[in-house]
């Protein structure tokens, strides 16, 4: 039962506790959430089920990572007990999790079931570029909504990823009218990204 249920609870106290002046508060909210998050993340090993990003093994680890990154956003930017080195160390655990849950799960789910090993590859593949690119661009919007430089570098370098996946990876066992309608559309998500990018960083 507190494995259930302990998580979705505690960690929403964690997040709002750190940056609080009050002495303690906020060492007691990091141990809560790492505590919350290594519940969370046992959930994850378990077999995968539900529809695809939307069943317990992935949502509450999920959910962990991201108020993890709350937290550390709430460190590094405030003036509380926890200082920006330790934010900056939880938001990169967090967000690295999170990264790995997204790729096991757009990996994982889809394959269920399919008895076709090359099919079952190419749907991995597939979903696993989808998801790094909406990953990606979430993670852009959030840099530009919180003018946070080096999240936005970390999404292009997420974008860079993805483009690097589909050439070397997704592209291999395709047909050539397929590779270049596929590099025509990877070439103009980048170059939009760019355009956006550097419109929005003068502002």
């Amino acid at each position: 039962l507190i494995a259930r249920f302990g998580r979705p609870v505690a960690t929403p106290f964690a997040a709002l506790a750190v940056g609080r002046r009050r002495p303690g508060a906020a060492w007691i909210a990091v141990a809560t959430w790492v505590v919350a998050a290594v519940l969370a993340f046992g959930v994850a090993l378990a077999t995968p089920s539900g529809a695809l990003f939307v069943n317990p093994g992935f949502a509450l680890p999920a959910l962990a990572a991201l108020l993890g990154l709350v937290i550390a956003a709430r460190a590094i930017g405030g003036s509380g007990e926890v200082g920006a080195e330790l934010g900056l160390v939880i938001g990169l655990v967090a967000g690295g999790a999170l990264w790995v849950l997204v790729t096991r799960e757009a990996w994982v789910h889809p394959r269920l079931g399919v008895e076709d090993a090359l099919r079952a590859r190419w749907l991995g593949h597939a979903t696993v570029t989808c998801a790094w690119s909406v990953l990606a661009a979430a993670t852009l919007g959030v840099g530009f909504a919180r003018r946070w430089p080096p999240v936005r570098v970390v999404a292009l370098g997420l974008f860079g990823l993805t483009a690097a996946k589909v050439l070397l990876i997704d592209l291999a066992r395709v047909g050539q009218a397929y590779r270049v309608l596929s590099l025509v559309v990877l070439g103009a998500l980048l170059l939009v990204t760019s355009w956006l990018y550097h419109r929005r960083a003068r502002t």
